[in-house]
């Protein structure tokens, strides 16, 4: 039909706009209250160190590391948050809850923002992210 234009799906590469920022645990607290859009991904990777898979992802996806790495039980469990904004000015927050269970890592990934989008689209690139896709590594 000549003159009516459908756009399907309009792509923005959001991992190319995504800067750290810093905030306090407080202000992380806050913010987690406050955003009302969330998913959960269960973690599935072959990197066997829980410390070393939080800061591949802050890695992979450009985000600050809010305070310390919480862990207890000489290693077993592991908690961290982390946060990061678009370069449109939204703030987005993960946590994770971790539990390294023989050579693997169990638990999940909880990823919060104040727009639906922004959460669907980065709970796609974080599950690629976390399976070494984007990286180039294999799982």
């Amino acid at each position: 039909m000549v003159g009516n234009y459908i756009t399907d799906e309009i792509h923005l590469d959001l991992l190319g706009s995504i800067v750290p920022g810093k905030i306090t645990p407080h202000e992380f607290r806050n913010l987690w209250e406050k955003f009302n859009w969330e998913n959960k991904l269960d973690v599935k990777t072959n990197i066997e160190d829980p410390k070393e898979f939080v800061h591949y992802i802050c890695g992979e996806l450009k985000m600050q590391l809010i305070g310390e790495i919480g862990s207890f039980a000489e290693g077993k469990y592991l908690t961290a948050n982390l946060y990061a904004l678009t370069a449109f000015g939204y703030s987005f927050l993960l946590n994770f809850s971790l539990e390294k269970e023989g050579n693997k890592i169990k638990g999940h990934i909880r990823l919060r923002c104040e727009q639906k989008m922004i959460v669907i689209n980065l709970f796609k690139h974080l599950k690629e992210i976390q399976q070494g896709h984007k990286s180039g590594k294999t799982t």
